[in-house]
Parts: C-alpha cells; sequence; structure tokens
C-alpha cells in the first residue's frame, strides 16, 4: 500500500511538471511503465546505470537531447529517477537513469 501511494504522489509530480504520462501500467520494478517522450532541459546532466548519484555514469546527455521514459522509480536519495532510451544525441540509443527533475 506504501508503494502504491508513493507511486500516486510521484504521477501528481511528474504531472505537476509537464510530464506527460500517457497509458501507464505496473512495471515489475513497482515503477510506471510510461514510454512518454522527454527532452533534458539542464546544460549537462549525467545518464546512470542505475537510479541515483551513487551508480556509475554512463556518459552525459545535453539540453535538448530527447528520450523515451520506460519507467521511473523513487531511488533512496527521495527523488524521482526516469529509466530512459536516449533517441537524439551523442548517447542516442542508450538506456540509462536520469533525475527527473532535469528534464520536461
Amino acid at each position: 500500500m506504501k508503494k502504491l501511494l508513493i507511486s500516486l504522489m510521484a504521477v501528481m509530480i511528474l504531472s505537476s511538471i509537464g510530464m506527460n504520462l500517457g497509458p501507464t501500467e505496473v512495471h515489475a520494478s513497482d515503477g510506471i511503465e510510461t514510454r512518454a517522450p522527454g527532452q533534458v532541459i539542464v546544460d549537462t546532466a549525467h545518464l546512470r546505470s542505475g537510479p541515483g548519484t551513487n551508480y556509475v555514469s554512463l556518459g552525459h546527455v545535453h539540453r535538448g537531447d530527447v528520450f523515451n521514459t520506460n519507467w521511473w522509480e523513487i531511488g533512496a536519495d527521495g527523488h524521482i529517477w526516469l529509466n530512459v532510451r536516449m533517441t537524439s544525441g551523442q548517447n542516442s540509443g542508450r538506456t540509462g537513469w536520469i533525475r527527473a527533475n532535469l528534464t520536461r
């Protein structure tokens, strides 16, 4: 029940920052599968191997880079992390994690 409430709160937060969640279904990770397109809104951010800053950086993404969101999770740091597949930029085709507040 606690995970469901946290998930609902995260959906409300993502909606309030402009993330288009589209149709959803529960994913095995307890996040929400979205496949919604998004865009990086900061100059540079790390694409990480997991949902948190303690995970290895797979490379950098840049303002305007576009991605498809596979699902999201709330990391141990309390932030919402998106599992994404980059569709533009130097990491196009790569899958990794980026913090939701660095995107739209």
